[in-house]
């Protein structure tokens, strides 16, 4: 390739080149490179000690930190940089340097590509203030639907928000990922959804419920399960809430799944759900207390309820790294 076509091909793929001389300290750009950095092609490139006008301090931290290692190493480098322009603009770069060793691994050379990546920063931070706006609304719609359900049913207000906060606090113990726990967080706060389906004098009895009540309450995980399902969430929000009742044995509802079946949130859900249930006051008895409940999950670990779950859970109150509020 001759000079010339080097220099259209630089110039179309917007792409700068650079050679620093490291023993004697001579640097030469490209034409495009001169482009980017708005120099004037009539004025020599800076050595690398003066390039430092070229950066902002944090960027010329990096440059320093990165070269000194390839220096050093010999190893190429890939880093974003911001650059400040003669005319006071400031623009982000894409800045990769390989390093040329002689026999006696002496770095005598340093080239490279530049690219100004600016507008493509630009447009992913739009894209990330959106996709953080859209997850404020999610958030804000799914509050929203815990506090609809907890109206419907006064006798349980404040059990979503306490079930979510011990299961996020149990995922993130077991290692989740922070999208991971906010998606368990998610599901907690809405599991009870569906009881915004059952009749209200069921739901508001201050006694103990019959048979027949009892299973027409059971069919609240199915309608959570129908008016999630609608939601495209990033997370399986809608098959944690309608598995948060069952358990390992299968004699859970309302498929009967057993063990590997059970979605890992699910069975975080059902613990939760169970612990947060025993140490709050119900009309129909008073609160058991937080060891009653530890001793419930302990008796059916491994049955009911999956071992490393109720391992963690007991371990976050034990350990006083969890209380409800």
């Amino acid at each position: 390739m001759s000079q010339a076509q080097l220099k259209e091909t630089q110039r179309l793929a917007q792409v700068g080149s650079w050679d620093w001389d490291v023993d004697n300290d001579i640097t030469i750009w490209s034409d495009e490179l001169y482009r980017i950095m708005g120099w004037s092609p009539n004025v020599p490139a800076p050595s690398y000690k003066e390039q430092v006008v070229i950066y902002t301090p944090k960027s010329w931290a990096f440059v320093i930190q990165h070269v000194e290692r390839a220096l050093t190493t010999g190893e190429p480098y890939a880093m974003e940089l911001e650059i400040v322009r003669p005319d006071g603009g400031v623009r982000t770069i894409s800045d990769r340097g390989v390093a040329v060793q002689n026999d006696t691994g002496h770095v005598f050379r340093l080239y490279g590509t530049v690219q100004d990546i600016t507008e493509r920063k630009q447009a992913e931070e739009k894209l990330l203030q959106g996709y953080a706006k859209l997850r404020q609304t999610l958030r804000g719609a799914i509050n929203a639907l815990s506090s609809a359900t907890e109206i419907r049913d006064p006798y349980t207000s404040g059990h979503q928000t306490r079930v979510a906060s011990l299961a996020s606090a149990i995922a993130k113990e077991m290692g989740f990922t922070e999208n991971g726990v906010e998606g368990v967080e998610i599901a907690a706060l809405v599991h009870d959804i569906g009881k915004l389906g059952i009749p209200g004098d069921i739901l508001n009895r201050p006694t103990r419920l019959t048979a027949v009540e009892y299973m027409i309450v059971k069919t609240h995980v199915d309608v959570g399960y129908t008016i999630l399902s609608k939601i495209d969430f990033p997370w399986p929000v809608a098959q944690m809430v309608q598995q948060h009742h069952e358990r390992l044995d299968g004699s859970g509802y309302p498929l009967g799944l057993t063990g590997r079946d059970i979605l890992l949130e699910a069975k975080i859900l059902a613990v939760a759900d169970v612990v947060d249930a025993m140490v709050s006051h119900r009309p129909y008895r008073p609160a058991l207390g937080v060891n009653t409940a530890l001793e419930e999950i302990g008796k059916y670990r491994g049955v009911y309820y999956d071992e490393t779950v109720v391992d963690t859970c007991t371990k976050l109150f034990l350990a006083h790294r969890f209380a409800f509020e």
